[in-house]
């Protein structure tokens, strides 16, 4: 049986280029990709609405897919979080992975969890390279 991950990303366009290459070169080419504004930021927020429906695409490739891996992203500069400071937005972007870790282990105990923070280098419009750094 093929593995197959579960992604968690947000929606903005500058990982796309560089997204499918990093998937592959970690051993998840076969991944189901959420795409939501702010990746994870909703699974850790109060929009419970929101909160379901995410749970609900996991569940969907749990179910249907057998993904039994799950890799959460958040970036730089994201938009959807609107903090300046790099090491603050870093900081309160892997707390919320580590919310969503523990929202997404209740609901599916044996999903392995792996999380990364993306250091996108450019500007809003563009990036010419992004750094995968694994978090624990």
């Amino acid at each position: 049986m093929t593995k197959v991950s579960t992604v968690i990303k947000c929606m903005d366009f500058r990982q796309n280029g560089f997204f499918k290459d990093w998937l592959k070169s970690i051993g998840a080419e076969n991944s189901d990709i959420i795409s939501v504004a702010g990746s994870v930021k909703e699974l850790a927020g109060e929009n419970s609405e929101l909160k379901e429906w995410i749970l609900d695409m996991i569940a969907i490739s749990y179910n249907a897919h057998d993904s039994r891996e799950m890799i959460l992203t958040n970036h730089s500069t994201c938009g959807a979080y609107k903090i300046d400071d790099e090491e603050e937005e870093k900081a309160v972007q892997i707390e919320d992975m580590k919310k969503a870790e523990g929202l997404i282990k209740g609901r599916f105990p044996d999903m392995e969890i792996k999380k990364y923070w993306l250091k996108l280098d450019g500007d809003h419009h563009h990036s010419d390279n992004i750094e995968f750094i694994s978090v624990d």
